[in-house]
C-alpha cells in the first residue's frame, strides 16, 4: 500500500487554510510530529520540497496526538497522513501538490522463518487481492499501483 501526506484541519476548516504556504503564517496555530518519527520526518520533507520554513507552534510525539489536537480545534492545521484524515472522521484534509508531497510505501513480504508460511502466503494474497486493496482504499491508502 501507499500513503501520502495531507494538511489536516479541524472539521469545516475554521481558519480557512488553503495550502502549504499557510505554514509560514505566524498567526495560525500549526503542528507536525517531532523529528525522528515517521510522520515528523515526512513533514520535514514536505516543508523542504515546498521550500518553506514552517512556523510550527507544536511538535507532537505521534500522528495520533496531532490528529487529536486538530479534532479538538487546538490547532488550525497540521501535516498528517491521508489515511489519518480518512480514518479520523473528525478532521478534514487538504491535498498537497504532488511536487511537495511525500509518498510512503508499505512493503509486504513473507518472513523466511515464518511459523506458518501457508498462512503468510494467504495473507499476502488477500492484501494484494481486489478486496484487500479495496479495504486499504477505504482506509485512505492508495493501491499498490498508485491509484486511490
Amino acid at each position: 500500500a501507499r500513503n501520502s501526506m495531507q494538511i489536516g484541519v479541524p472539521a469545516g476548516n475554521p481558519a480557512a487554510v488553503t495550502s502549504i504556504d499557510d505554514f509560514t503564517n505566524t498567526d495560525l496555530f500549526l503542528g507536525a510530529c517531532i523529528e525522528g518519527v515517521p510522520c515528523g520526518d515526512a513533514a520535514l520533507d514536505v516543508f523542504a520540497a515546498a521550500s518553506i520554513e514552517a512556523a510550527l507552534d507544536t511538535t507532537e510525539p505521534d500522528v495520533g496526538a496531532l490528529v487529536t489536537k486538530l479534532a479538538a480545534g487546538e490547532l488550525d492545521a497540521g501535516i498528517v497522513y491521508r489515511s489519518d484524515v480518512v480514518s479520523s472522521g473528525e478532521i478534514d484534509g487538504i491535498e498537497l501538490p504532488t511536487d511537495s508531497n511525500v509518498v510512503v510505501v508499505y512493503p509486504i513480504a513473507q518472513l523466511q522463518d515464518a511459523r506458518d508460511s501457508s498462512l503468510a502466503v494467504d495473507f499476502i494474497a488477500f492484501v494484494l487481492s481486489g478486496k484487500g486493496q479495496s479495504i486499504l482504499a477505504e482506509a485512505g491508502f492508495a493501491s499498490i499501483d498508485g491509484a486511490s
